[in-house]
């Protein structure tokens, strides 16, 4: 799925929502996390955790599984459904 996103009057952009993106922004959301607490509990930089949610990017099944580690589910979990 894709839609814009416009920030301000005039200032559009094109994202591309993905399930992934959906599910990792949904469980952070969940643990009342911002980007910057995920990104230090998974040891991942914050402006790839930022890409990923915005559907951009081919995370490593490294990065997938410290990221799920850090939400405390399993990596099976975290891609159900993608």
């Amino acid at each position: 799925m894709s839609i814009y996103i416009c920030k301000r009057k005039g200032y559009c952009f094109f994202m591309k929502v993905t399930k992934l993106s959906v599910q990792i922004k949904r469980l952070r959301e969940a643990r009342g996390w911002s980007q910057v607490e995920l990104s230090r509990a998974a040891r991942v930089d914050q402006g790839l955790l930022s890409r990923l949610e915005d559907g951009i990017g081919n995370p490593s099944l490294k990065t997938l599984a410290a990221i799920a580690k850090a939400l405390g589910v399993s990596l099976s979990e975290l891609v159900d459904g993608v």
